[in-house]
């Protein structure tokens, strides 16, 4: 079997009855409004947060020869996405949607690509579901809008599972082998998590084509996992080694420890089981963690126990395959397991479409003849209402936190203020300095606040960044701004800035002092405040002078 079309068991009205035409134009329309939701997510321009300016950080000072060197900030990414975002920052810039072309476009791509490859395995009425789930789907809509590989990941797993489905119809086409061939071997630099696809593939061809006992199929097949393993093994000895290395750190932070099998207590296995897959793993639409995505993950289980009913074995191999491989590479510690939709975008496909087989079987089960085609018309209609929900929410609140919004406007601010004659003093430094904090150690929001530095400061004005106070000099026309920035995670060291002010005035004069705090009020209170401090020092020719 190729694809899950009606069979006689299904109601004899429903096959004469189900308006064709109308499932076919619900399906493109809800292709339309995925497309829709991605579009006005990108155009809206969230405010780059903290994840985000961890991967630009590595953009500035490096050419395509020094992704080859670990990433800042302890990131990992894979090359061809690095390559991508550090070939569009040359070309149009460092904005933020410059910055996130990659994702936008690989967003769009998996749209259209899930459309198809639905409508060609499923029966209409289930890729209707299926695809109604994906175009609904918050996280795969927000990270085709973010500056991370995640809708690269997705682009790619779609890309291995089309190929690998055209091989199995067609396998005797040299040129589906040589595509899914070519991809592989690319893909597993473009994603991390492809191998597991591209294994699952090599996995779910050889099942389906041994009964064939055909040495050319064979061949083809050995070729494609030679080079497939030749080419991940290449990608991780000269690249991946080394930026592993450099964040070994990684694996202690909690997204990962929770997502790695508790073997050493096997009691827990159960329960570690039934929680990641009923958490952000499966949160297709809508979920989350502590048991969020339940339903989503009873779909999933009946979509499965009807593909094998209806003798769907090699579809549900293509699916699930990269399950046990994932869960070999996490008991090594080497990839997380599930626990996050971002480190699972690769799976989103397989979870859409057995999301929406389970879906489409549990209508048939539950409704009358009567009313079954009236029910597929409601489940897209909620589907496509979580979409313009979705749409709705990111026009009304287009941030993720509310420190992103203001922090970007406290430099915009600062650079309405700003002459070309005035120059720029950042308080924090960008290395362990003995008088001066360092911004790197702030995290995300450290990051985000050099972005924003390094983005809006005026090309004529002079940034320096913690230079020792007492080398500070007034300028003959122009001012001297004092930027300092204060992160709400950790202390600040309010003693520093006293002293580096006293020196300052001593050289520059009495400034005036700006604030800018970037917490919410609604955000929980915490020990410290976020927030941008500026003094303003006056030229040399007036103020300064009188001191």
């Amino acid at each position: 079997m190729t694809s899950l079309k009606p069979s006689s068991a299904q109601p004899a009205d429903l096959r004469r009855n189900s308006a064709p035409r109308t499932i076919i134009r619900l399906t493109l329309a809800m292709v339309i409004l995925g497309l829709a939701w991605r579009i006005v997510r990108f155009a809206v321009h969230f405010p780059l947060w903290g994840d985000e300016a961890f991967i630009v950080a590595s953009l500035y000072d490096r050419g395509f020869a020094d992704m080859f060197k670990p990433l800042e900030h302890a990131q990992i990414a894979p090359l061809a996405f690095m390559w991508a975002e550090l070939a569009v920052s040359r070309l149009l810039g460092f904005s933020v949607l410059a910055l996130r072309t990659p994702a936008f476009l690989c967003g769009l791509f998996s749209m259209l690509l899930f459309w198809r490859f639905g409508r060609r395995v499923l029966d209409k009425h289930a890729a209707l579901l299926a695809i109604a789930i994906f175009a609904a789907s918050f996280y795969v809509v927000r990270h085709s809008t973010e500056v991370k590989p995640y809708a690269q990941d997705l682009a790619v797993s779609l890309v291995l599972l089309w190929l690998g489905w055209a091989v199995y119809r067609r396998s005797d086409s040299v040129i589906r082998w040589l595509g899914l061939i070519l991809a592989a071997a690319l893909g597993v630099w473009c994603s991390y998590p492809a191998v597991f696809i591209a294994g699952a593939v090599a996995m779910f061809l050889a099942w389906s084509l041994w009964p064939k006992r055909s040495a050319k199929l064979l061949l083809w097949l050995l070729l494609y996992a030679l080079i497939l393993g030749a080419s991940f093994l290449a990608m991780y000895l000269f690249y991946i080694r080394a930026h592993e290395a450099s964040a070994a750190g990684i694996r202690e932070i909690r997204t990962w420890t929770i997502s790695f099998p508790p073997f050493s207590q096997p009691w827990r296995l159960p329960f570690w089981f039934l929680d990641v897959h009923t958490g952000n793993m499966m949160a297709y639409p809508l979920g989350g963690k502590n048991f969020g995505s339940t339903l989503t993950f009873l779909l999933v289980v009946v979509g499965v126990v009807a593909l094998w009913r209806n003798r769907q074995k090699p579809l549900l191999l293509l699916l699930l395959g990269p399950l046990p491989l994932m869960l070999v590479a996490a008991a090594m510690h080497k990839y997380p397991y599930g626990t996050s939709a971002r480190i699972s975008q690769h799976l989103a496909p397989a979870f859409c479409l057995l999301a929406g087989v389970g879906l489409s079987s549990a209508l048939r089960f539950w409704l009358d003849r009567r009313r079954l085609i009236r029910g597929f018309y409601i489940a897209t209609a909620v589907m496509a209402t979580i979409a313009i929900g979705g749409i709705v929410r990111d026009i009304a609140q287009p941030q993720k936190k509310f420190s992103d919004r203001h922090n970007l406007e406290a430099l915009r601010t600062l650079v309405s203020w700003t002459e070309p004659q005035d120059q720029w003093v950042i308080f924090n430094a960008r290395e362990n300095l003995p008088y001066s904090p360092n911004v790197c150690t702030y995290g995300g929001s450290g990051a985000r606040f050099c972005y924003y530095i390094r983005r809006f400061a005026p090309a004529t004005a002079n940034v320096r960044w913690a230079p020792p106070a007492q080398k500070l000099s007034p300028l003959p026309t122009g001012r001297t701004w004092l930027i300092i920035y204060r992160d709400n995670n950790s202390l600040f060291p309010q003693h520093l800035l006293d002293l580096y002010l006293r020196t300052a005035q001593q050289q520059l004069g009495q400034p005036k002092r700006h604030w800018f705090k970037l917490t919410s009020p609604k955000d929980p209170p915490r020990d410290y405040i976020e927030a941008i401090e500026i003094y303003e020092f006056a030229p040399f020719s007036s103020e300064a002078k009188l001191h």
